[in-house]
């Protein structure tokens, strides 16, 4: 976490330990911007899923030679259960 800050080509704003704590104090909260439907969806979908439901997220957009679990790492160890991919609008 935190990897990209002062990452150049970024400006150097302080060291990842300096911004640490700033970092870990910043709450996002997106419900604005998920349509009711969406909200829907997703809860009818977890509901139907056994606990404790870990989300892990293996593959991302910066960096990817050093921060994503290769494709052949990878595996789902359900099968039958359905992956679902949601995009906001």
């Amino acid at each position: 976490m935190a990897g990209n800050i002062s990452t150049p080509p970024l400006p150097y704003i302080g060291s990842s330990e300096e911004l640490w704590q700033e970092y870990c104090d910043v709450r996002l909260d997106v419900r604005p911007y998920l349509s009711r439907e969406a909200v829907q969806t997703v809860r009818a979908f977890m509901e139907g899923l056994p606990r404790p439901v870990i989300l892990l997220h293996t593959h991302g957009n910066t960096d990817a030679n050093r921060k994503n679990v290769p494709n052949d790492r990878k595996r789902q160890r359900k099968p039958s259960v359905p992956v679902m991919n949601l995009v906001m609008k």
